[in-house]
């Protein structure tokens, strides 16, 4: 029982230690605009005409741009909505601003790509729209351009708000406080970019450019400005931190999709292909959470069989394990001596009840990282109050709910001591508590995977019993 106890408290120290290192690894809190109200550019220098716009589109993106100066003045992702008036979500982002802008006009437009010249011919900025998320961008006889912040998009954004980039073969993720003091740019340098929880949008192959240097933007907008000294093409990559489409797009984008660390990555990638296939089939978010509890419930079927049989043995045993406590009361060596050899005499394991719940963790931790990244349960509702699968349930219903379940599951067990009892009450409220601000979607899981495991526990236990 002490063995038993040891377990249940080091089970509890690494829940402690795990949330605190989830809390301090978090995105901090993206900082108010005025603290950084020391960065000044001329305004001049960004003075932005409104004009006629023009269209470019394929079947992801809408990218609107000035028809005087070819300034992207805003772009629509086709397949996002917008939950504030249900429309399209349109991303509000002046980029590619020069100081020639104002002698630029358009030369030539088609339905994909468009360029704008200088009456001479020695100035240029043209955009193709490629498929997918990607826009290819040229300019000629231009040293410096501005490249937008993405703009926060959905309310959680404040707390999931980088600036990124990708150099010497890792990612480096910063916030605004003080993003002036940092060195984006250089030889190896991949991208650079912004982030919000669901959406990115970086430059690619900045290496041709020979510095970076930071900016306040026009209207309280940021950006980027880029130095350059050759005349190239490069990429920009705007649209959502989908694994599949960052994955597809190249340039070790696919990286920037949080799979959790090297152990639980395997489990992250299972869980986000079998999301994959069953949205593609069912296309409701809580009907995919709902099928894949059942195929993790079937999948550790075999395991919760074989530890309510060991739990079973457990409880034949109580009567002889109460006499070697009362025949070896003074000698405790040999009781610990006695209780192991009747263990394995009748082949009973005292932790096998535990194994279940070990081997869940991995999965537990991996649907985390799915359930609350994933742009799949974006503003995807579950009942009347919870509008996402990916935030808390702001009543704390589900937690409620699901630690009920716990408690109930304890006492469908079979018969235990009053120590040991206690120790799965107070795992199941302490369970709870962590789970009070966590995912609706993962709450959601683990509720149904106690209201099955409950219909499980008594089948199997009148199985035992027979």
């Amino acid at each position: 029982m002490r063995r038993n106890l040891a377990l249940i408290l080091t089970l509890i120290l690494f829940f402690i230690v795990y949330n605190i290192l989830l809390l301090k690894f978090l995105p901090k809190e993206v900082e108010r605009e005025e603290k950084n109200k020391k960065i000044k550019v001329e305004p001049k220098s960004l003075n932005i005409p409104e004009d006629e716009k023009i269209l470019i589109e394929n079947e992801y993106l809408r990218i609107f741009l000035l028809k005087k100066g070819g300034i992207i003045k805003e772009i629509e992702l086709k397949k996002f909505r917008d939950f504030k008036n249900e429309e399209n979500l349109k991303i509000y982002v002046p980029n590619f601003i020069t100081p020639l802008d104002t002698l630029l006009e358009l030369n030539k437009f088609d339905e994909k790509s468009v360029v704008f010249k200088s009456k001479d011919g020695l100035i240029s900025k043209e955009f193709l729209l490629l498929d997918g998320y990607k826009l290819k961008v040229k300019f000629k006889n231009v040293n410096f351009f501005l490249f937008s912040f993405l703009p926060t998009i959905d309310p959680i954004d404040e707390k999931n708000y980088n600036l990124i980039e990708y150099k010497r073969g890792s990612i480096k993720k910063h916030n605004l406080k003080n993003f002036s003091d940092i060195d984006f740019g250089g030889e190896n340098t991949l991208w650079v970019g912004s982030e919000t929880k669901y959406f990115i949008q970086v430059i690619i192959k900045p290496e041709y450019f020979k510095k970076i240097v930071k900016a306040e933007g026009y209207r309280e907008g940021k950006f980027f400005k880029f130095i350059t000294e050759t005349v190239d093409s490069f990429y920009t990559f705007i649209g959502p931190k989908d694994y599949f489409i960052l994955k597809k797009e190249g340039y070790l984008l696919y990286e920037l999709y949080p799979l959790g660390f090297w152990i639980i990555k395997p489990f992250t990638l299972f869980i986000l292909y079998s999301f994959k296939w069953f949205y593609g089939t069912i296309k409701l978010s809580s009907i995919v959470i709902f099928v894949f509890t059942l195929l993790m419930k079937i999948i550790f079927m075999p395991l919760t069989i074989k530890s309510m049989r060991a739990m079973k043995k457990m409880e034949d045993l109580k009567p002889r394990l109460e006499a070697l406590r009362k025949i070896y009361k003074d000698d405790p060596k040999k009781l610990n001596e006695e209780v192991l050899k009747l263990y394995k005499e009748k082949g009973v394991n005292p932790f096998s009840g535990c194994f279940p719940l070990l081997l869940q963790l991995p999965v537990f931790w991996a649907l985390y990282q799915v359930l609350t990244n994933e742009i799949m349960f974006r503003g995807k509702e579950l009942f009347l109050w919870i509008k996402d699968l990916s935030s808390r349930d702001p009543f704390y219903v589900l937690p409620i709910l699901m630690g009920l379940t716990s408690l109930l599951q304890q006492f469908l067990q079979p018969s235990q001591d009053e120590q040991t009892r206690r120790i799965g009450i107070f795992m199941s409220i302490f369970i709870t508590i962590i789970f009070l601000n966590l995912p609706a979607g993962l709450v959601y899981y683990w509720l149904l995977y106690n209201i099955l495991g409950i219909f499980e526990s008594l089948l199997i236990k009148r199985r035992i019993q027979r």
